[in-house]
């Protein structure tokens, strides 16, 4: 069970290395005034999340109403060593919610459709009593397409199906944003115009004066190619591409293509409205986010062709660039020595949660992670911090304000990460 539990944890939060305390971090400055010298700053991060293997895309900071970088690191595709330009499309992941939210604004600004019109009016087949705005603001508890599908793993994806499978009790918390809200509002959209859905956007993408902006295009030549790292053979992780979704699952939540500029170009239309959103596509290998802030006059948005969830991490670290503050570089995997004597503080019992230990022992100058019947050697980053050679996980350890051991971390960034506290010797 232990077992089955932590590799879930690792499979879902894609542990890296990471830095964060005095032990591991490596930082770096920014010059006291704002020049173009920022831009060696941001150089310095994306090569480092390149080298590390889990950031490859663009990255686009505006200023006042004004692109002053975007500039793209790695391969939209690894196998033919296609380079990147200004017409690759990345897979936008639940960014393309804005997209569809404009769409479903613009028809009720024709009155087409109202904010408190019952779903049912328009999908008959849909008995829950959701409006419209419940759908926008992700109000509905409906479970999230990954929650059904562990709940029903032979059931293939069915809108109508995964909406009458969903326990949306009201006694029932649901953490994440179910890309099922935002779906059904592609059928509206459908319904409303009697018209596809990439139809419908292709519309509006004209209109908008948006160049590389769709869901569904016959030619892919200009899309990036999502990848992923596996582990080769039992011999270290290897980049391969990674598995696609269903146009069909990722529709008007998840399923939008586009580009950086065409993105920025977008959301400066939406003057009044600040934007904060990240995350990665579980079948797919991309990841995203995008900060704009009003107040600030500024816009960070950074697409990747990789499924690793640092693309928040790297905008908040720019972030700090531009207001000239410290940030942090994280540690390569790369293995160093330490002091052999370390590791006997980081032995013992850690706790999750009720239902989740993890167990380190020391042993012949090595720390190793207890699974079960097998041993994990983990190999030192830093004095506290340690990597797994076979996969994407890494563990940091943290001393309270006695000096003594009472946490690891299990890191779900380079940055920060899951905490089990140490509960044994």
């Amino acid at each position: 069970m232990l077992q089955k539990i932590f590799y879930l944890i690792i499979s879902i939060a894609f542990l890296f290395a990471c830095t964060s305390n005095t032990e591991t971090k490596e930082t770096a400055s920014t010059p006291n005034e704002k020049t173009p010298n920022y831009d060696n700053q941001i150089d310095t991060l994306a090569t480092r999340y390149l080298d590390l293997g889990r950031f490859s895309g663009t990255i686009l900071i505006a200023q006042d109403d004004s692109i002053v970088f975007n500039k793209s690191y790695g391969l939209a595709d690894y196998i033919t060593i296609k380079e990147f330009t200004d017409s690759t499309a990345f897979k936008i992941g639940h960014l393309s919610e804005i997209f569809t939210e404009a769409i479903i604004r613009d028809l009720i600004s024709q009155n087409l459709i109202q904010l408190d019109e019952k779903v049912s009016t328009y999908i008959p087949q849909i008995k829950q009593n959701f409006t419209i705005e419940q759908l926008l603001n992700h109000q509905t508890k409906l479970q999230t397409i990954a929650q059904i599908q562990e709940e029903n793993p032979n059931k293939p994806y069915s809108l109508l199906e995964y909406i009458s499978l969903s326990n949306n009790k009201d006694d029932k918390i649901i953490e994440n944003q179910s890309e099922l809200d935002y779906n059904i509002l592609g059928i509206i959209i459908e319904k409303i115009t009697t018209k596809s859905f990439s139809e419908v956007l292709e519309n509006y993408a004209q209109k908008w004066n948006l160049e590389n902006t769709y869901f569904h295009k016959t030619d892919t030549t200009h899309l990036a190619i999502g990848y992923l790292f596996f582990n080769h053979r039992n011999q270290g992780l290897k980049l391969k591409p990674s598995p696609k979704y269903q146009d069909s699952m990722a529709f008007s939540s998840r399923g939008i293509k586009s580009t950086t500029q065409d993105i920025f170009k977008f959301t400066q239309q939406l003057s009044d409205k600040n934007i904060n959103k990240e995350g990665f596509l579980i079948n797919d290998g991309f990841s995203y986010s995008i900060k704009k802030d009003n107040d600030k006059k500024q816009t960070v948005l950074i697409l990747s062709n990789r499924k690793h969830p640092i693309a928040r991490e790297m905008s908040e670290s720019i972030d700090k660039i531009l207001n000239d503050k410290e940030y942090e570089l994280p540690l390569l995997r790369q293995e160093i020595a330490i002091n052999p004597s370390l590791l006997k503080e980081y032995e013992g019992t850690y706790s999750m949660n009720e239902d989740t230990k993890l167990t380190f022992v020391a042993e012949k100058d090595s720390l190793f992670f207890i699974m079960g019947e097998n041993k994990i050697k983990l190999k030192p980053q830093s004095e506290n911090q340690f990597f797994m050679f076979e996969n994407d996980s890494s563990i940091r350890f943290e001393r309270d304000s006695t000096d003594k051991i009472s946490k690891a971390i299990l890191l779900d960034g380079f940055l920060e990460g899951k905490t089990a506290l140490k509960i044994e010797e």
